[in-house]
């Protein structure tokens, strides 16, 4: 089973109906979907047309805990529009959480053991969403720092890593200024944890145009 489809609510009352008994009108329209969040699953509620009395009807799509995407697709094909690009990387587990790097952490760079001595793990090489710059900063080993702005930007290479919970905490804590972990935002849309640099850091040489610090340092 990829999902389950319901109807949204049992019915849609008028305001008369609601007003004629408040509580039983109300508990009614979760019927379908208190439940939902108690067995930690995931729902999308779409259109899906016109009752005959002229009122609206909708279905919500149900999957179990992290089928977002999947049940996203099959909302999205109920109600005649385009599927979700797929992700960028494969679901984790629960207890790990995705990580995207830039620079000297990249696989094959000189800070990449910090990531895997603590059984770090590759899951996807990819790109920022077109809205980052990227600057080299005077540190040793070099390193890059990336920021988000709101005009002027561009893709960045970026490689996810997953870290379990405790790794990524001791990980975190080793980051030095002027360097951050914020949020990330990937091409496909995904917003991930990752490297950001402090604004005092950013007039630093722009390296934007080479696309990625691989690309900078084989200039």
């Amino acid at each position: 089973v990829d999902a389950v489809v319901m109807p949204t609510t049992p019915s849609h009352p008028t305001i008369a109906e609601v007003a004629a008994d408040p509580i039983g009108a109300n508990a009614a329209l979760g019927r379908f979907t208190n439940g939902c969040n108690l067995v930690d699953w995931c729902a999308a509620a779409v259109p899906a047309g016109t009752k005959p009395d002229g009122r609206p009807f909708g279905v919500t799509v149900f999957g179990p805990a992290g089928s977002d995407r999947a049940v996203w697709a099959v909302g999205a094909a109920i109600a005649g529009q385009a599927a979700p690009a797929a992700s960028a990387f494969p679901v984790v587990s629960a207890d790990e959480v995705l990580l995207a790097v830039c620079g000297a952490h990249l696989d094959g760079e000189p800070l990449n053991h910090q990531l895997t001595d603590r059984d770090g793990r590759l899951v996807a090489r990819t790109a920022t969403a077109p809205t980052y710059r990227m600057v080299a900063l005077p540190t040793e080993p070099p390193k890059p720092g990336m920021f988000r702005v709101t005009s002027g930007g561009a893709p960045l290479e970026v490689e996810v890593w997953a870290l379990d919970a405790a790794g990524f905490g001791s990980f975190v804590a080793e980051v030095p200024a002027p360097l951050a972990i914020g949020s990330v935002v990937l091409a496909d849309g995904t917003t991930v944890s990752g490297f950001t640099c402090e604004p005092a850091a950013v007039d630093a040489p722009d390296i934007t145009a080479h696309g990625g610090w691989r690309a900078y340092l084989a200039r």
